[in-house]
């Protein structure tokens, strides 16, 4: 038979015995910690504030605001033949009109005096 080892601890004599108080002193000190702190409650808010109005009835026009190009279906470019003054405008921008129909009406003398003189060379 063999004669027993005897047992060798590395670090400090006694070692063993400090890490056994430090765990209880950390403990306790948890502990105490622990029973000065406040039980941490679900406090519920307060109700939001809400403002509360009646429906008011209003007679409203509706409407559409809408931006865009237009242009005309059918158009006609209107080209003077002859040199002249306006005497009238017989027509609205926009009206449909006939055919034949007169729209513009030139002041006459023009055209009175350069027959006469016509006639008289």
């Amino acid at each position: 038979m063999k004669p027993a080892r005897p047992q060798i601890r590395s670090g400090p004599i006694g070692s063993r015995g400090f890490a056994g108080a430090g765990r209880a002193a950390a403990a306790a000190l948890t502990l105490i910690l622990l029973a000065g702190c406040e039980q941490n409650t679900f406090q519920q808010p307060p109700p939001a504030k809400v403002d509360v109005a009646l429906p008011v009835r209003h007679a409203i026009t509706r409407f559409l605001d809408a931006t865009g190009n237009t242009a005309p279906i059918k158009s006609v470019d209107l080209v003077a033949r002859v040199q002249g003054f306006l005497e009238s405008i017989n027509y609205q921008d926009g009206t449909f009109q006939k055919e034949g129909t007169t729209l513009f009406t030139i002041e006459p003398e023009t055209f009175r005096l350069n027959l006469e003189h016509a006639r008289a060379a």
